[in-house]
């Protein structure tokens, strides 16, 4: 009687699921309200915008003309003010650093985006000012760069003159590494280990795209990934931080990047811009490339008029609500933003489980009015509200950019704050949804009744039996620390450990204890004393206030007390040792 129940929810499971996936094939849609902000003060084309800790920040381009303007704009009290650069920055990078600082390098030399420059300032929020330092180790423009955890700068990526990956210091100076294996212009630079980035592009030094794609590496050889031959990836010959894609956790180890790519064919764009073939999510974890798998499809046609959605292929995370977002725009200025909700994406199981077998992300197309006057050609940047901000651009009728007369204009798209989702499928979905997820509780209920009552006899039969250490979990425990480095963290508590593993914090020390016969600080501390060790080993010049921070330790007497009580020696001693 039992079995036959079990059997019957199962049924009654499978069959709402696939009524559910019927129920509705296109993706839900939802619309927004977009604010208009004051113009700016220049039109600008090929500039910068990012968030800086004092707000919203407009940086260099080209104005009217396409001559470059050597200012910049803050966005306070409801409008801009307008601040003098010490260069001009067009078509140039601004990376905020995890300073609160901004480094600005780069751009075209002359007017109408021709030649490029070495010029490098840093615009600090503090004073609201902007500085020049330095130089680049060679001219660049259409650049693009990444801080990796020890603060230091990747850069990489050129325009009508030859490529190279040189590393800023964090300090003054650029210094040329290697040379890479294709040139590139408007690379990705995704963050792959604590010292070590991915540089991609689809883009050549003239604007020309490559059949098969390499991937550059700061600390390795070159390589093609299979997946990107299939699948290519789209980059834009814009101002584009790849950490707005960054979607980890640096502080725990685990370095993850989203982006998009589209089906490798030879057919002909509808229009340019336009994917030839199917469009898809990546997820680049630590190394390796993985297809992202989503409810529904990417949505290619608007689903208010059926035009083309034109995507600029970049997408832009919001780490604080695990969303990243798509965007683009149709024939009639209507703004487009396709949420990606990633957060089943990272679960341990998702992690764990075999490509196509993991838990799949949540696509929502968001979608505003026409937008007069909006430039399309601008990229987005996300408020720490979670909206998007879309400043300046050049004027884009019928698709068609135009330089010599970029934008004012500025936009803010108010994700999750415009109307309900419309009735009908989507509401149908959401209450099929809804009874399976029930029919799911009822079910795991049932079985976690049923199982308890089977091995209640057992464990009472001899209560004064050991128990049997959980090497399952042990295996679980160590991968998390070696894969993802929990033990950087330096607030690391049982109960973060437990949490990423699904279940309670008596396990978690009960297991450590029988299996290491360690408490859980002694176990942890193993681990950052063993990272400390390697950080000695390969990086001869590093501070020991460095290495203890980066082992995970909270302050350098910590990391000396420990450091002696594990080796039995201080640090300096187990240096000069060998």
């Amino acid at each position: 009687m039992i079995r036959m129940r079990a059997r019957w929810i199962i049924l009654c499971v499978l069959a709402l699921s696939a009524a559910g996936v019927k129920a509705d094939e296109q993706c839900p849609t939802q619309k927004v309200a977009a604010e208009r902000l004051p113009d700016l003060n220049v039109p600008r084309g090929g500039h910068a915008v990012v968030y800086a800790d004092d707000g919203l920040m407009v940086i260099g381009g080209h104005t009217t003309g396409f001559v470059p303007t050597q200012t910049a704009e803050r966005y306070v009290d409801g409008r801009w003010q307008l601040v003098s650069t010490v260069y001009s920055h067009d078509d140039a990078m601004a990376l905020p650093l995890s300073s609160g600082r901004v480094l600005i390098a780069g751009g075209h030399e002359k007017n109408l985006g021709i030649g490029q420059s070495y010029e490098v300032e840093m615009y600090d929020p503090a004073t609201h000012s902007f500085t020049g330092f330095g130089t680049l180790d060679q001219k660049r423009t259409l650049l693009s760069g990444a801080e990796i955890d020890s603060g230091r700068v990747v850069v990489s990526g050129n325009w009508y003159a030859d490529d190279a990956i040189e590393l800023f210091d964090g300090r003054r100076h650029f210094r040329r590494v290697k040379a890479p294996a294709v040139q590139r212009s408007s690379p990705f630079i995704f963050r792959v280990a604590r010292d070590d980035v991915f540089i991609l592009s689809d883009y050549d030094v003239r604007g020309g795209r490559y059949d098969s794609i390499v991937v550059d590496r700061l600390r390795g050889e070159p390589f093609s990934p299979p997946l990107l031959q299939e699948w290519r990836p789209r980059t834009a010959q814009a101002a584009y931080n790849s950490s707005d894609a960054f979607v980890g956790d640096e502080r725990r180890g685990f370095y993850a990047s989203l982006f998009t790519v589209e089906r490798n064919t030879h057919a002909q764009p509808l229009v340019p811009g336009y994917p030839t073939g199917d469009v898809a999510f990546v997820l680049l974890r630590d190394t390796s490339f993985t297809l992202v798998p989503t409810d529904y499809p990417v949505p290619l046609l608007s689903p208010v008029t059926g035009d083309t959605i034109l995507y600029n292929f970049l997408v832009h995370a919001d780490r604080s609500r695990q969303r990243a977002y798509l965007t683009g725009c149709d024939r009639h200025c209507r703004f487009y933003a396709l949420c990606l909700d990633y957060a089943p994406l990272l679960t341990e199981a998702s992690l764990r489980a075999k490509p196509g077998e993991g838990a799949k992300g949540r696509l929502t197309l968001y979608y505003t009015d026409p937008l007069p006057d909006c430039a399309f050609h601008a990229l987005p940047t996300l408020t720490p509200e979670g909206n998007l901000a879309v400043v300046g651009g050049v004027v884009q009728p019928d698709f068609q950019s135009n330089n010599f007369f970029p934008s004012p204009s500025a936009w803010l798209i108010q994700l999750g704050q415009g109307e309900a989702p419309s009735a009908g499928a989507d509401s149908r979905l959401w209450l099929l949804l809804t009874i399976v997820g029930a029919a799911l509780v009822l079910a795991a209920v049932w079985l976690m009744r049923r199982r308890r009552s089977e091995e209640a006899p057992a464990a009472e039969a001899d209560p004064t039996s050991p128990r049997r250490p959980d090497t399952a979990l042990m295996d679980r425990i160590c991968e998390l620390m070696e894969q993802q480095r929990m033990f950087r963290n330096a607030d690391l508590k049982v109960s973060d450990l437990a949490s990423a593993l699904g279940t309670n914090t008596r396990y978690v020390t009960d297991c450590i204890k029988q299996t290491r016969n360690q408490t859980f600080s002694q176990f942890v501390n193993t681990y950052r004393i063993n990272h400390a060790q390697q950080l000695l080993l390969s990086h001869p010049d590093m501070k020991l206030t460095e290495v203890s921070f980066e082992s995970g330790f909270a302050n350098e007497r910590s990391f000396f007390r420990t450091f002696k009580a594990i080796t039995g020696m201080t640090a300096r001693e187990w240096v000069q040792q060998g």
